[in-house]
């Protein structure tokens, strides 16, 4: 049961854990950028701003991997009957 138990989980977790990944990445761009280059320098508002789209598109895969988890996920469960 365990691994058919995994693989109905997968694409949630795949797509949660990958959310996770990026805004983390995101949050690790800001923090050097906030050690290396002078404050609201071009340099820093370019990188910051690149790390904001990381972080939107986390936020949009977090989305996603809830839907997948309230509406995918559960009938996948109901299919395989576990």
């Amino acid at each position: 049961y365990f691994i058919l138990a995994m693989i109905v989980i997968a694409p949630h977790m795949i797509t949660e854990a990958s959310a996770y990944i990026m805004a983390a990445i995101s949050g690790g761009i800001v923090s050097k950028a906030v050690i290396l280059e002078k404050a609201f320098s071009k340099k820093f508002t370019k990188v910051v701003q690149d790390a904001l789209v990381i972080f939107f598109v986390a936020v949009i895969l977090l989305l996603i991997a809830a839907y997948v988890e309230t509406n995918i996920t559960h009938n996948l469960f109901k299919v395989v009957g576990l």
